[in-house]
């Protein structure tokens, strides 16, 4: 058996950090569509993950953290056993530009359960993708979605077709590195990503109607502020 899947980026169309839990993690609302830039994955008999990739750093060649590796051993737990499959990843999606690589790998494999021989509902896969990051039950859904709490809330939008163009600027900006920069004061209602998704479900095509998302009139509560405290050297 062997499995070739693809994994799709994802761009973040507008975020609003609205609090904090108890426990760290942030509470965020946001807008999220899936673009075609891929990692490829392959599942096949085997083991370990093997990760390959064009001027991907040797630092982070660490097959063990990858996320996708994580979503395995979590269906292997469920199974009780060993699945006797190993990856073999081809990292396209920048590492560190914000695209949710390895979310998107994660979710792949966890969709890949039921080929693999696991019949789990699907409220148990959502649980299952929430461990490896908060963006992976966005990834395991797909598409376009307005996604809340610390990324398990998922409510599917309609499909509307868009063209972007996608800047890395080969500065890794961590994520956890990015929130740890968010001041209280920073925080908004998450009122105008409520707002967007609603003009979203319209299917509004007048860019005038889009209220301003953060991150296109306002700075993110995650964005270039925040990034320019921790790595002056963006010059933004």
């Amino acid at each position: 058996m062997k499995l070739k899947l693809s994994a799709p980026a994802k761009v973040n169309l507008g975020l609003e950090v609205t609090g904090r839990r108890p426990d760290g993690y942030h509470e965020l609302r946001s807008i999220l569509v899936n673009v075609d830039v891929v990692d490829l994955l392959v599942i096949e008999p085997g083991q370990g993950t093997v990760l390959s990739g064009d001027g991907l750093p040797s630092e982070s060649i660490r097959p063990e953290r990858e996320l996708a590796t994580r979503a395995l051993r979590a269906l292997e737990a469920v199974a009780g056993r060993g699945l006797g499959v190993g990856l073999r990843l081809r990292k396209q999606i920048p590492l560190g530009a914000g695209l949710g690589g390895g979310s998107a790998d994660a979710a792949a494999v966890l969709r890949a359960a039921s080929t693999l021989g696991l019949e789990l509902r699907p409220g148990h896969l959502r649980e299952l993708a929430l461990d490896p990051g908060a963006d992976v039950p966005f990834q395991l859904a797909g598409g376009a979605a307005l996604v809340g709490g610390i990324g398990e809330l998922v409510e599917a939008l309609p499909y509307r077709e868009m063209w972007m163009a996608i800047a890395f600027g080969r500065v890794h900006v961590g994520t956890a590195a990015v929130f740890e920069e968010l001041r209280v004061d920073e925080w908004t209602s998450g009122e105008i990503i409520e707002a967007a998704a609603e003009l979203w479900r319209s299917n509004s095509s007048d860019e005038r109607d889009v209220p301003t998302l953060p991150g296109r009139g306002r700075s993110p509560p995650a964005g270039p502020r925040r990034s320019h405290r921790r790595l002056p050297d963006l010059g933004l």
